[in-house]
């Protein structure tokens, strides 16, 4: 039986397997589709709250297959930086260096021909020179608002996450949000801020983020829906 589930603007297929001999319900996620098999008990309904509850990571599988298929950079590759989409021009035989110029983002490299590899190390190292320079900033700011005082602002290319807190008090941040708009950016650091205030994922977090940025919802499915793409 072949079934649908929305995420995001993307509509996800997948075939329902089930068995009586089934005890429990297994996903599976290969480069040729989606499959779950389940006991011959469950009804439609709770298979598709299961396929709901891990329906991110179904995505993000899905992406990864196909980064495997189709080379994630290449000369012809659009590159976001804050939003905004750049086309790729190489600069050989310059000093190194990276910057954008209209609606181009230029990478210098000192020898004549370039490896794909190159320019994205390039390329990352651009957006951690840029994040460190712009979040700690935005933290400062935005903490002003929240009302509380993290101790430090750390930025990294983390993986699996765009941001966590700690007990002590520090905020870590994904180098690859300087990828995203402002507001995703502002989102991603409100959510980290009201942390120090609430741990929990509660009604009373929520409403505490929604209270700093009302339209969050926005942000948070935008990086739901995109995060993988750009991490």
């Amino acid at each position: 039986m072949i079934k649908r589930i929305k995420y995001g603007d993307s509509i996800i297929q997948y075939s329902l397997i089930k068995s009586k001999r089934r005890k429990t319900s297994q996903i599976t996620v290969t480069p040729d589709g989606v499959t779950i098999r389940t006991p011959q008990t469950k009804t439609i309904v709770e298979v598709e709250r299961i396929m709901q509850q891990r329906v991110q990571w179904i995505f993000k599988k899905q992406l990864d297959f196909a980064k495997q298929k189709n080379p994630s950079l290449s000369t012809k590759s659009i590159l976001l930086v804050r939003g905004k989409n750049y086309k790729i021009q190489i600069i050989p035989k310059s000093a190194e260096k990276t910057r954008l110029v209209g609606n181009t983002i230029e990478f210098h490299i000192p020898q004549k021909r370039y490896k794909i590899k190159q320019i994205k190390t390039q390329y990352q190292t651009y957006l951690q020179k840029r994040a460190d320079v712009l979040f700690p900033k935005m933290v400062k700011k935005l903490a002003r608002e929240v009302g509380v005082h993290p101790t430090k602002t750390n930025v990294k290319q983390l993986k699996e996450r765009w941001g966590s807190s700690t007990i002590t008090g520090e905020i870590n941040l994904n180098c690859n949000l300087m990828k995203a708009s402002e507001d995703v950016i502002r989102y991603a650091i409100f959510h980290e801020l009201c942390h120090l205030k609430v741990k929990e994922h509660s009604h009373h977090f929520w409403n505490l983020v929604a209270k700093h940025m009302p339209k969050y919802k926005e942000s948070k499915k935008w990086l739901e829906c995109n995060g993988v793409r750009i991490s």
